[in-house]
């Protein structure tokens, strides 16, 4: 089974840093879809990434497929999960065209609800 190729936060920085790495804001973007699209099918399935819990469960994640995503950073490519029974589109991506704006609404919501669950680290 291929994975999804993960980098870490810490590793787009020191790309920053190093100036090895033009597209930071494409890899940035990616990286955010994917971590989105993670938590969404986590939220699906009643279960995270490598978490047995065979009784909550609804089903199981069943590997990745490939999606070209048109932004204005350019072309994307997007590693969709997929799952067992039923089916999973991200809820950002609109077929076709592109979604900016739906995924930073996305995002800006995830801000949100951070802030309003983690009181203790607003500012004093």
């Amino acid at each position: 089974m291929a994975g999804v190729d993960r980098m870490t936060i810490e590793s787009v920085v020191e790309k920053v840093l190093r100036e090895e790495h033009m597209d930071v804001i494409k890899e940035s973007v990616r990286l955010v879809a994917q971590e989105l699209m993670d938590a969404e099918v986590s939220e699906l399935i009643g279960a995270k990434r490598g978490e047995r819990r065979p009784q909550d469960r609804a089903t199981h994640r069943n590997g990745y497929r490939s999606r070209q995503w048109d932004t204005r950073a350019g072309e994307i490519e997007l590693q969709i999960p997929k799952i067992r029974q039923g089916s999973y589109f991200p809820g950002f991506l609109t077929p076709r065209k592109r979604s900016e704006q739906a995924l930073v609404a996305a995002i800006a919501g995830m801000s949100s609800l951070l802030i309003i669950e983690i009181p203790h680290l607003r500012a004093a």
